[in-house]
């Protein structure tokens, strides 16, 4: 999904961008002049949605490429069964596993994605602008240690979503149980949980970017025949207004009568690409390691969300959403999983100072015997550097070459050559 669109929804829109880049993909809007909304250009996912929305329906979550959401839909309605567009993929079936681990300390880290979260959240609802200042009143506090947490974007935010879990089928959030997630009494007086502001505006085809994305982790409530009820599914992603007050829409707002609350929690992250991550395109010249497989950096790919990759009944831990998975030792090399580094704290010549994001300690990146090449991400990285290469995670390309966005090389021979003491350990690189 493309953040660059502009939502349609109201009388006589104008200027319409839809929610994809349409100079790879096809896409249409509803077509008008045969009944339809221009709204209607839904695209199913195979995820399907493990609670039920309006009442008792089975549903599966599907993007809407013309207003930028996602809902669970519906699979069926009272003229049948419910038709949406498809898009196809093929390739890495495991895309979109976590692989979180508890630092301790409050922290808990995506070796999928580079991103650092904290474990809690704001423990109240607030609305946009008022996020944004208690995310920066945490950075003045250096909170958990860091000073340089953020919002997340729609994208980041529901790469964490775990699509095995909903209030209804596991009495819990769609969320991994190492976060805490605060819980609420929704609009039918039932125990839930929140839903999540993210960075991302949610621009109107008139232009107006009084609206946010959030992600729900609860049930996405809406009113409809008179009473609240789930209507789009834990993991949906919705608007609200950035400000206003909730009391003026009652009884919601849309054609499903869409809760209106405003007031929405926060959960920071830190990390990922807003920093200066290395990107390799890493060249081993000695071995036939396993390839890792996933996709580097958290971005889904274009069109697929919940966050770029659908996946029927996920296992327990895995989402739609836009994380790498489980790499195999590129190269042969094997060792003990090292903890891998993040943001780049220091160039100099062929050595790499990186921060650990997982416990705040610096790597030092050393010259040895085998080179890999480093892209040039935001920065100043010198094009060539010479290190063994250890472990990363990200992508193969066809070509030979790893596109990853963390990576460790080390100075010491590897594990099972002559001299060395290292066993075989587990497969650097996310997943689980």
């Amino acid at each position: 999904m493309n953040f660059g669109g502009t939502d349609p929804s109201g009388p006589n829109p104008s200027n319409l961008t839809p929610f994809i880049d349409t100079d790879y993909f096809a896409f249409g809007y509803g077509d008008e002049a045969a009944g339809e909304r221009n709204i209607d250009a839904q695209f199913w996912s195979s995820t399907a949605y493990v609670g039920t929305v309006f009442g008792k329906q089975s549903a599966a979550f599907g993007l809407n490429l013309a207003d930028g959401r996602i809902k669970a839909y519906g699979t069926t309605t009272p003229m049948g069964d419910k038709l949406n567009y498809v898009y196809f993929v093929r390739g890495n079936t495991d895309y979109g596993v976590n692989d979180f681990v508890d630092n301790g300390g409050g922290t808990v880290g995506d070796r999928a994605t580079g991103l650092m979260w904290a474990q809690d959240d704001s423990g109240v609802g607030l609305n946009w602008e008022d996020a944004l200042a208690w995310v920066q009143t945490k950075n003045v506090e250096n909170y958990l240690g860091y000073s340089d947490w953020r919002l997340p974007n729609a994208k980041e935010m529901q790469s964490i979503v775990d699509y095995s879990r909903a209030p209804d089928a596991t009495g819990s959030a769609a969320i991994d149980p190492v976060f805490h997630i605060t819980q609420i009494t929704n609009e039918a007086g039932q125990v839930d949980y929140p839903w999540f502001w993210t960075s991302t505006t949610h621009v109107k085809a008139n232009g107006m970017g009084d609206s946010g994305a959030y992600i729900c982790f609860g049930r996405a409530m809406g009113y409809m025949n008179g009473s609240w009820m789930d209507v789009h599914g834990a993991g949906a992603q919705r608007s609200d207004p950035k400000s206003g007050d909730p009391t003026s829409w009652s009884t919601g707002h849309g054609p499903q009568g869409d809760a209106i609350r405003i007031t929405n929690y926060v959960h920071l992250v830190r990390g990922g690409a807003t920093h200066s991550v290395l990107r390799t395109a890493a060249q081993p010249t000695g071995g036939t390691g396993g390839q890792p497989s996933g996709q580097p950096g958290g971005q889904p790919p274009t069109g697929g969300q919940p966050s770029g990759q659908p996946g029927g009944q996920p296992p327990t831990g895995s989402q739609p959403g836009g994380q790498p998975s489980t790499g195999g030792q590129p190269g042969g090399q094997s060792g003990e999983r090292p903890d891998v580094g993040g943001q780049v704290v220091a160039v100099n010549g062929t050595t790499i100072q990186m921060e650990n994001p997982h416990d705040g300690t610096a790597t030092i990146v050393t010259n040895a015997s085998t080179e890999f090449r480093v892209d040039q991400a935001p920065g100043s990285l010198s094009d060539v550097t010479v290190g063994r290469f250890v472990g990363a995670f990200g992508q193969m390309q066809a070509d030979g070459t790893l596109l990853a966005t963390l990576v460790i090389v080390s100075d010491a021979p590897p594990a099972g050559a002559p001299g060395s003491e290292g066993n075989p350990g587990r497969p650097v690189g996310p997943g689980q």
